[in-house]
């Protein structure tokens, strides 16, 4: 009973002092959102996701379209088929066109609107995604060219369809202003920026897939403690936070 106690002792005081330690968290992005005031930066992730659903209803198909490979031995002869993913057939096109690299983001992305609109934990959004790495802040700043992963879903999917030749159908006008808004920001002058945000509160923090991170900022609490590099977690943090206030770097 007297070890019952004094576990339950230890356990308290762990959540207390988990509760009293701040943080010190990264997130990478690009100092065009961050100049942008609450209204523009709301209006911005409007237009993305209004041009995200139109553009899913092309891409969908697409997506989930299935097509026969044939298969052959290595003397010729003719060894059977099998089934893969269409998005997976055209991958030679864009590397015989020297576009291997674009092939490789367009199947990325479109993977992750797939992913997000089947209810994906992790590709859900409206949180602010934090990291423990300096270094993985910087790779997610490079990526933020068009304000963030929806909004380079948006590009490319524009991409991968200019370079398909995928008509975009007859869009309604404001979807028309959305797509031109998050083409040209994504290919403005890029101005990527890891923001340092010393003070995040970890009752306020999950991880990516919004179960309890408590393992993981136990772990980042120690080692910046001892003044050691964080392991490499992420986290969603469930706080609003005026980012435009906290210190960053640029990339």
């Amino acid at each position: 009973m007297q070890f019952n106690n004094i576990g339950y002792i230890c356990l308290s005081f762990s959540g207390y002092f988990m509760q009293k330690q701040h943080l010190t968290l990264y997130h990478g992005t690009d100092a065009r959102i961050l100049s942008m005031s609450k209204t523009e930066r709301a209006a911005y992730f409007s237009d993305v996701d209004l041009a995200l659903d139109y553009l899913w209803t092309i891409w969908e198909p697409i997506c989930h379209k299935m097509v026969i490979r044939k298969l052959w031995w290595p003397n010729g002869e003719f060894k059977g088929t099998t089934s893969i993913p269409y998005i997976e057939s055209i991958k030679q096109q864009f590397v015989d066109a020297g576009k291997g690299r674009l092939y490789e983001k367009v199947y990325r992305y479109v993977s992750i609107a797939d992913w997000s609109k089947q209810g994906a934990p992790k590709y859900q959004y409206g949180s602010l995604y934090l990291t423990a790495m300096k270094g993985m802040a910087s790779t997610f700043a490079n990526d933020a060219f068009a304000g963030g992963e929806r909004g380079e879903i948006v590009y490319y999917m524009l991409e991968g369809a200019a370079f398909l030749g995928i008509s975009l159908g007859h869009p309604e006008e404001k979807i028309v202003r959305a797509i031109q808004t998050i083409k040209a920001f994504a290919e403005g002058p890029r101005e990527p920026i890891v923001v340092i945000l010393n003070d995040v509160d970890p009752k306020y923090l999950l991880t990516e897939g919004g179960k309890s991170a408590d393992f993981s900022i136990e772990l980042v609490m120690k080692a910046q403690k001892e003044g050691r590099t964080a392991p490499g977690a992420n986290f969603r943090y469930m706080k609003d936070v005026d980012l435009s206030r906290y210190p960053f770097e640029r990339v």
